[in-house]
């Protein structure tokens, strides 16, 4: 492990194994920081692996009949970039989950003003913007912040106590630093306040909770259990670097 670590300029790295929806073991490798070693207790930045989580924050309210996926968002939320656009009406949660908002990735390659590049469920674009604009729905419905929310329906409930949206004061000394490609460690970044599809932290075995709770439909029902894994329809990417082979075709589930 130590010469793959070495070879990729990566600093560290945690690993969990599970087997037959459990944890079997988990180990952490290299350096967190300088001269500081990586430990099963060490926090990392998942990026857009927050996303998940963030689904299943929406999935478990819906699962309470608190809104239904397919209810447009614009009578509670609608973002001022778009709000005499008539297409807003036609995002719903599943638009936003199975990433067929129609918007960018972040609102900064459009100017940091939020627009629609085509029209809601007319295909598939991965889009950050998509999941932040459930997020607000969410709030705006259910008078918390998405923080509280995560919190209290998954964080609490599967017993993820390593993980968290913003940056918490149990984080000192345990977070995993970046490096850059040449593998030279860089200050970590933290939300100021909770970003539904990126910068949450946690640790190896806390995610693997997360997976494991997930494979066991626990907290929503059965229904959207199921619906959870069925793709939605996607659409075929050019791949890189090379330009004339096509990739599958893509889509998401919730």
């Amino acid at each position: 492990m130590k010469a793959l670590l070495q070879a990729h300029h990566v600093p560290s790295v945690a690993i969990t194994v599970i087997r037959n929806r459990q944890i079997q073991w988990s180990a952490a490798y290299g350096l967190r920081a300088p001269d500081a070693p990586a430990t099963n207790d060490t926090l990392y930045n998942i990026a857009s692996m927050a996303k998940p989580i963030s689904a299943e924050v929406a999935l478990r309210l819906a699962s309470q009949k608190k809104f239904t996926l397919d209810e447009p968002m614009y009578r509670d939320w609608t973002d001022p970039g778009i709000a005499y656009d008539e297409r807003r009406k036609l995002l719903t949660p599943r638009v936003a989950l199975t990433h067929r908002t129609g918007f960018p990735n972040w609102r900064y390659q459009t100017g940091n003003v939020l627009t629609f590049a085509f029209t809601p469920d007319s295909s598939y674009s991965y889009s950050g913007e998509g999941y932040e604009y459930l997020a607000r729905f969410l709030e705006k419905r259910t008078g918390s912040s998405f923080e509280d929310l995560a919190q209290r329906l998954v964080l609490g409930q599967i017993g993820m106590q390593d993980t968290a949206y913003t940056q918490q004061p149990w984080f000192k000394d345990r977070v995993a630093s970046p490096a850059d490609a040449s593998g030279n460690f860089q200050a970590p970044t933290f939300a100021k306040s909770a970003v539904a599809s990126d910068l949450v932290y946690a640790t190896s075995s806390d995610y693997a909770k997360f997976l494991i709770a997930v494979s066991n439909g626990s907290g929503v029902t059965t229904m959207l259990a199921r619906e959870r894994v069925v793709r939605s329809p996607g659409k075929a990417y050019k791949c890189a670097p090379a330009p004339d082979y096509k990739c599958p075709v893509t889509g998401v589930g919730l």
